[in-house]
């Protein structure tokens, strides 16, 4: 028996069956993984046992039943759980339970039987989370407040039917966000302004909703207005940056060039104007850009496809010419036209005769 066993890593070894509940025995593991196969059946009570236990993943498998409180009785030293993507998979705790763990990274995606439309009430006991990612669970409700001064880098809350705003102080209370989806749900209202204190943001989606107001945007939304300065000014970390299908106008703001960590933007479908900023080109970690837009024109690009296109009618007007000029000579002239004939039948000739010597 494997008694001193701390690490157990099974990610992604194409395993299927059954977990066997002696894997409850192994009270000194700290670590275990068996996410990414196609593990069936229901998840060993005995979990419950592991004393120990730091780190619990069984995303991505085939398990059905449910997730009791007796799956996690002394796991009182458990701070990851994830348990993502296993359509089958129910939580089935009471209202009022309390966790003996505290959770720091908790991912519960596509599990769409764990909380019943709603925020689970033991999710409020859990004041130490950093990562939480909920997408595709069926979420009906609006975002609790008491989400409010948890200390989340990430927050992913998206394919969902959230409804209501984005909370006003959101860059207030979550000071060190870095990751934010809320894309794919029924939210309304403005922006909050308090988005451009998280100095650390790097990935933002809210696309697909029904948010609107003027200020930045992500893609699919009702926002209008110009670009806001505090682009490149204050969110310095920013990597990628959709603004993509909206109705912006007016000038790309110049200090979208101070955002230095920009690898992917993306203004595509607006309905700007103006040169593109020289500011643009000191990013070095762009890789991709894009300003699709009837009115946004770099000046040496106009003025080369115009002259490429003056240059394709000049061909095409040539090739007529002559052409037709040929056409109508040998129409008018009957011994230009015999003439010719001749020329090609002796041509006919001379390839038949090489052919038939080769």
């Amino acid at each position: 028996m494997l008694n001193n066993l701390k690490f157990l890593n099974l990610e992604n070894c194409y395993l299927s069956g059954r977990i066997p509940s002696s894997l409850g025995n192994l009270s000194n593991l700290e670590y275990l993984d068996v996410s990414d196969n196609s593990l069936i059946g229901e998840v060993p009570t005995s979990f419950g046992r592991l004393l120990n236990l730091k780190v619990l993943d069984i995303s991505d498998n085939l398990f059905n039943g449910f997730l009791e409180e007796a799956h996690f009785a002394n796991l009182s030293q458990l701070h990851t759980l994830l348990i993502g993507y296993n359509e089958f998979l129910s939580l089935d705790v009471k209202s009022n339970w309390v966790p003996p763990f505290q959770l720091k990274s908790l991912d519960a995606s596509s599990c769409i039987g764990c909380f019943k439309s709603k925020f689970p009430r033991w999710l409020q006991t859990q004041k130490r989370l950093v990562s939480l990612v909920l997408s595709n669970i069926s979420i009906s409700s609006g975002i609790p407040k008491w989400l409010d001064g948890q200390n989340l880098t990430t927050l992913d809350l998206s394919h969902n039917q959230i409804v209501g705003p984005i909370p006003h102080n959101i860059g207030y209370q979550m000071p060190n966000l870095e990751d934010l989806f809320l894309s794919t749900n029924f939210m309304n209202g403005s922006l909050p302004l308090s988005l451009c204190k998280l100095k650390n943001l790097a990935y933002v989606d809210l696309s697909n909703n029904g948010l609107f107001g003027k200020i930045e945007d992500l893609e699919g939304n009702k926002f209008s207005g110009n670009i806001p300065t505090w682009v490149g000014d204050n969110l310095g970390n920013l990597q990628f940056l959709r603004l993509r299908d909206n109705q912006f106008n007016g000038k790309i703001p110049v200090g979208i060039g101070e955002a230095k960590s920009l690898e992917s933007l993306d203004l595509s479908f607006n309905q700007l104007s103006g040169s593109i900023p020289k500011s643009l080109s000191e990013l070095n970690s762009l890789d991709e850009n894009v300003f699709e837009s009837p009115k946004i024109e770099n000046q040496d690009q106009e003025d080369d496809k115009w002259e490429k296109w003056l240059l394709y009618l000049m061909i095409m007007f040539g090739y007529g010419v002559g052409f037709w000029g040929g056409v109508v000579a040998l129409i008018l002239k009957k011994n230009w036209r015999c003439a010719y004939f001749k020329f090609i039948d002796e041509i006919k000739d001379k390839i038949l005769a090489a052919m038939k010597w080769r």
